[in-house]
């Protein structure tokens, strides 16, 4: 699982690549992206992604972007992704907000 740093207030876009990772000619179809604190679970969502549901890019790349969250919390950010052959795939980053860098 990849990682990564922010503070509450910057917003960017963060993405998975998938080349390489999915059975031959399979592309990313759709995603929908959600958002959990890593210690408890709790769904943060609308918080945390400025949408819930991935752009896709050349069919391999999946990008939303992330905004605010609690200083010195970690998230877990899971993208589900649809595949051209109707199949689902995960795939997970961990964003740990800090109160500075």
């Amino acid at each position: 699982m990849n990682k990564f740093q922010k503070t509450p207030g910057e917003s960017y876009q963060v993405s998975v690549d998938m080349t390489g990772l999915l059975p031959d000619s399979a592309t990313i179809s759709s995603g929908v992206v959600t958002a959990s604190v890593l210690r408890t679970g709790e769904d943060k969502t609308s918080i945390v992604l400025a949408s819930g549901t991935a752009t896709i890019s050349g069919g391999l790349i999946a990008k939303v972007g992330v905004q605010a969250g609690d200083a010195n919390t970690e998230y877990l950010i899971k993208f589900a992704l649809t595949l051209s052959n109707g199949n689902v795939v995960e795939e997970f980053l961990s964003m740990f907000v800090a109160s500075y860098l």
